[in-house]
């Protein structure tokens, strides 16, 4: 019974451990995931001037 125990004791330290690195690997995924979105963000603003200006409009007299 007892070896039973340890192999029983070894699957719930192995499952634990997996879990661990889950868990880890998934707040690195969601760390990666907000720089992207930083990045994303940064590259979307306006840079020296680009659409900061306005528009120039032609004027007619009737």
């Amino acid at each position: 019974m007892a070896v039973g125990l340890r192999s029983l004791e070894a699957v719930l330290r192995k499952t634990q451990s997996l879990q661990e690195q889950a868990d880890a690997t998934e707040a690195w995924a969601e760390r990666l995931q907000r720089e992207l979105d930083k990045e994303r963000a940064f590259r979307e603003q306006p840079r020296n001037g680009e659409q900061q200006r306005p528009k120039l409009v032609s004027i007619t007299q009737y």
